[in-house]
């Protein structure tokens, strides 16, 4: 069995490769592994100076090798804080948004809703480059079995966290 690159990944290299001619750092590149979102890559366009709308693709659980997992998030992040002359703007957000998620193994296939709000800080390496760790919950709006049976208690809230680097484009 091979692994091959999720078509996702390439259709998003296709479409961010002509923004750095035009962008005036308003777009952002991120890849990480959190919680629920698993490993993940990321689209983050900043439309206001102290607002941003986050795009991610996760795939697969970090702990769990045996199974499927694929999300599709979509976070609005509200800067607030100091500003700081090194980044040249406020370094704290605050992000809402939502998480679909697909989970399937040999047993069971479920379609998951999460409403995230979580608080993260973006920790400057580079004048290009962040570390983003962040911290918060998600609730589960619902959950689908399509496949199989459900066995033991559904956990409604779920801890959000995780660490992300990101590259200004």
């Amino acid at each position: 069995m091979q692994n091959r690159l999720p078509p996702f990944y390439l259709l998003l290299l296709i479409f961010l490769l002509p923004i750095k001619s035009y962008s005036q750092e308003k777009y952002d590149v991120s890849i990480g592994a959190t919680i629920p979102e698993g490993y993940n890559i990321g689209f983050k366009y900043n439309y206001k100076t102290d607002r941003r709308l986050d795009f991610y693709f996760g795939h697969k659980i970090p702990f769990e090798y045996y199974s499927k997992w694929n999300t599709f998030t979509v976070n609005h992040a509200y800067y607030f804080g100091k500003i700081k002359s090194k980044a040249n703007g406020k370094l704290w957000t605050v992000n809402t948004g939502f998480l679909y998620g697909i989970y399937s193994d040999n047993q069971i296939g479920t379609h998951n809703g999460y409403v995230n709000l979580y608080f993260a800080r973006e920790i400057i390496i580079s004048p290009k480059i962040y570390l983003e760790p962040k911290l918060g919950g998600s609730y589960m709006l619902f959950y689908n079995v399509s496949r199989g049976t459900l066995n033991g208690y559904i956990i409604r809230i779920a801890p959000n966290f995780g660490l992300n680097l990101g590259f200004k484009i």
